[in-house]
């Protein structure tokens, strides 16, 4: 049972390695995950090159921020494409496959729907709850003609309120401002690609993300006011509590460098911690990959065990028809003994007249069975035992 899981486990390791992931790419912020018939070529992403009826997914692997967020993608049509087609999507499933643009028909969360065609450009907000898309069904619809085939978009969530805008040929659009009546905090982003049945490309210029959300809250110090203190001659308490005042002076005095240092702390975790992490998790990508040289070794194993298991069955089978000639041998002797009531003289080749009685015989025959058949269990269970502890 171990082992089984283990084999699920290691390629589970391969099918995540088999990825195609994409980091450390200035054009695209963070990391993002290709497949279908998307490609990477000259450090940029095509949804679809030169294929067909092909379609194309490039996803975002981190969900959305939570609150207030900012996006920026540009797409790039080919100058001869006719009815190609591009999808952003905003869902709550990771990476949307389907024939809806290169998405699906059933998702939860908006989608922007793009068309090609010709020197015109269409574009259609939808909306979804899990539901079947109808296509004629749109929040917000807008057209334009232009011989310019790039496309820049501007995402924005805001306090629940989501704009998006478009740029084409330096004259930007407002397309839309939706307040939403439900969050898409934790959402995915994506987007998709359709080609049309020429063949054309789509290339990704850039998407890049930036979020309004601060992770550091400003420490305000509020002004303490040192009253003036009189010394005269001390006694010896006052001594005493003197000293004591000093050393709570020095405590504090410790404590407010240490709030002092915070940036020499934030300094020393990202030269320290972050740099460690990253060895880290190069040295797990590296294990993952010789995950798959295991599980090859395993299969030969298995395999060369399978090979002996084989070879052990037939030669039990052939020890079986040899065990079952002999004992139809035995059984066909007895039974012409007892029919003919004769004693067989093989080295002579005459038969002799049996002076005992047929019932006699019969019971010898009886006899004879048992025996046999007890040979017969006794071969069955040593050849059984040796097999088991093989």
């Amino acid at each position: 049972m171990f082992t089984i899981f283990f084999i699920y486990f290691v390629s589970s390791l391969d099918d995540i390695v088999s990825r195609n992931l994409l980091s450390r790419n200035k054009n695209y912020y963070g990391v993002w995950e290709y497949t279908g018939s998307t490609i990477l070529w000259d450090s940029h992403i095509y949804l679809y090159n030169n294929q067909p009826k092909s379609i194309g997914g490039f996803y975002f692997s981190n969900k959305l921020p939570d609150d207030c967020w900012n996006s920026t993608i540009s797409l790039d049509f080919d100058q001869k494409s006719n009815e190609a087609k591009s999808g952003i999507w905003i869902t709550k499933n990771f990476g949307p496959e389907g024939y809806i643009w290169g998405g699906p028909s059933v998702f939860t969360g908006l989608a922007i729907l793009i068309t090609s065609n010709n020197n015109t450009f269409k574009i259609d907000l939808h909306e979804n709850q899990g539901k079947a898309l109808k296509i004629q069904k749109v929040s917000f619809t807008k057209s334009i003609e232009t011989k310019n085939k790039t496309l820049v978009f501007y995402l924005s969530l805001n306090n629940q309120t989501f704009n998006i805008k478009f740029e084409n040929n330096n004259q930007k659009y407002d397309f839309a401002t939706k307040k939403l009546n439900y969050s898409i905090k934790k959402y995915w982003f994506g987007l998709t690609g359709m080609s049309p049945n020429d063949t054309s490309a789509l290339r990704v210029n850039s998407v890049q993300f930036s979020s309004n959300y601060s992770l550091y809250l400003p420490i305000s110090i509020a002004k303490i006011e040192i009253p003036k203190i009189t010394i005269t001659n001390p006694t010896k308490n006052e001594v005493i509590t003197a000293k004591l005042v000093f050393d709570k002076i020095d405590l504090f005095q410790k404590k407010i460098y240490d709030l002092s240092t915070l940036t020499y702390v934030s300094k020393l975790i990202s030269r320290t911690v972050i740099n460690a992490t990253e060895v880290w998790q190069t040295r797990s990508m590296s294990m993952i990959k010789e995950c798959p040289k295991l599980v090859d070794n395993l299969n030969k194993t298995l395999r060369t065990s399978y090979l002996m298991i084989e070879q052990v069955e037939n030669e039990i089978h052939e020890e079986l028809l040899d065990l079952i000639k002999d004992v139809q041998n035995v059984t066909a002797e007895l039974y012409y003994s007892i029919m003919f009531d004769t004693d067989i003289d093989m080295n002579v080749g005459k038969h002799a007249q049996n002076p005992v009685g047929k019932g006699f015989m019969k019971i010898l025959f009886y006899f004879a069975i048992i025996e046999v058949t007890i040979f017969v269990i006794l071969a069955l269970w040593k050849i059984c035992a040796s097999y088991c502890s093989l």
